[in-house]
């Protein structure tokens, strides 16, 4: 059980030419000169690329804190690996429908990533975590954001390794101080099903739009009329948290950590404080503070278990200690070694909750089962969302979890999970975070 996680805008500049009917012919000329050197220069400047840096950070999310950190993403990539060499720029804005059109008249910011857009009256805007994501609950759709890890390199061959699908085309887009890319999937019919926009916002983060909706003809030119309202903006986090909130002191543990579990074969083990304790709030104080209960203590260790991902059955161990439960670990069978991430999410969709055994194979299977609740498994691997990247020592992993909305319309109580492509390959399903103040999964 990961911890606890809190809730949740051109002026056009042209040079201004006043022309004097007695000037002679030699004079104009050398005026319109001037003017043409002087839109030379200034669209030079505007197109002028920059090169990312590659330089290597810490795997853990974390979305620069000022505006000089997230400088506005140039409108050319002078990145040269494989599918993404230089190439004339053009500008990459292109004739989109008005926003107002569909609706997108109401400025909003989201100020945990630095983004400001256009949403249609009546949104509903939430976050998980609102330095990483938000969530845009819209009249007929929906729209998610998340700001990732990005080390540099092409940014399709990112985009695809991390999130798309083989079968996605790209289309280059861009707006205001943005550039990126669309990623359009379709079934064999041209619907599409699978609809995003990333682009680089500063030099190591990817910011990442996903849009859904049902079969509609116009939903590419909905989300290219709505991108073109995204602004990127300098991150705030002040004002997130409500100031009235109560601030409850359920949990405290011990200063010394011990080691509760280990497997060298896979270069992980589980750390985690000598006891930790916890308390529940029973009731609030006319000075506004609460009374608890008593303090429980609870000593960590590891116990075997057995646990089903995608209907399948696998060896793992449950960590006890935290008061509202453990958090497990899960050993994957080694015919998923050697394969990458993807192949092994769309195989047993870890993070889908009740979706990742609950789907059918067709549409037509679905008879008297109510719509909402019939769902083919392509649905539920289109609505996994990657929320983290991290490092555990020397080995990767890939926080997974189901989009909020397909999981509360489906019921699917998916729970967020690391897959950890662990030494020889072998791969973990784990829900304890590298980087948790209490049970921790270390590699070495």
């Amino acid at each position: 059980m990961k911890e606890d996680l809190q809730k949740l805008e051109n002026q056009s500049l042209a040079p201004k030419v006043n022309t004097d009917n007695k000037l002679g012919n030699q004079n104009k000329l050398k005026i319109i000169l001037l003017i043409l050197a002087g839109v030379a220069i200034l669209s030079g400047t505007f197109y002028a690329g920059m090169k990312f840096s590659t330089k290597r950070e810490d795997s853990k999310i974390a979305v620069p804190k000022t505006v000089e950190q997230l400088t506005p993403t140039p409108t050319t990539s002078t990145l040269t690996n494989n599918d993404e060499t230089s190439r004339p720029v053009t500008p990459l804005k292109p004739n989109v429908t008005a926003p107002a059109t569909f609706g997108f008249i109401k400025t909003i910011d989201l100020p945990g990533i630095g983004v400001r857009a256009s949403f249609p009256e009546n949104t509903k805007i939430s976050y998980f975590d609102p330095k990483t994501s938000y969530s845009a609950n819209l009249p007929d759709s929906w729209l998610n954001f998340s700001i990732y890890d990005y080390q540099g390199g092409s940014r399709r061959s990112w985009f695809r390794d991390n999130i798309g699908r083989p079968e996605s085309t790209f289309e280059a887009f861009g707006a205001n101080n943005h550039q990126g890319y669309l990623s359009i999937s379709k079934d064999s019919s041209g619907n599409i099903y699978d609809l995003y926009y990333f682009a680089v916002v500063g030099t190591n983060k990817m910011l990442v739009v996903q849009y859904g909706t049902g079969v509609d003809s116009q939903k590419l030119d909905k989300f290219k009329s709505f991108i073109s309202t995204l602004q990127i903006i300098g991150p705030n986090l002040q004002g997130i948290e409500r100031q009235d909130q109560a601030k409850f002191e359920t949990q405290r543990w011990s200063d010394i950590r011990k080691m509760v579990w280990e497997r060298s074969d896979l270069g992980l083990r589980v750390t985690t404080p000598e006891w930790i304790e916890s308390r529940i709030p029973k009731s609030k104080k006319d000075d506004g503070t609460w009374e608890y209960s008593e303090w429980s203590r609870i000593y960590p260790e590891a116990k075997t278990s057995r646990f089903a991902y995608g209907g399948e059955e696998t060896d793992g161990v449950v960590i006890t200690g935290l008061f509202f439960g453990g958090t497990h670990l899960a050993f994957l069978n080694s015919k998923y070694t050697g394969k990458n991430f993807n192949e092994v999410i769309n195989s047993l969709l870890p993070g889908a909750g009740f979706c990742s055994i609950e789907w059918k194979n067709s549409k037509s299977e679905c008879g008297d089962i109510y719509p909402d609740y019939c769902y083919t498994k392509d649905e539920v691997i289109q609505s996994l969302v990657l929320k983290r990247t991290g490092k555990f020592g020397p080995y990767s992993g890939q926080l997974r979890g189901i989009n909020a909305s397909f999981s509360q319309r489906r019921d699917c109580r998916g729970e967020d999970i690391w897959l950890i492509q662990a030494q020889g390959g072998q791969f973990v399903l784990s829900t304890i975070y590298p980087d948790s103040e209490t049970i921790r999964l270390e590699g070495f």
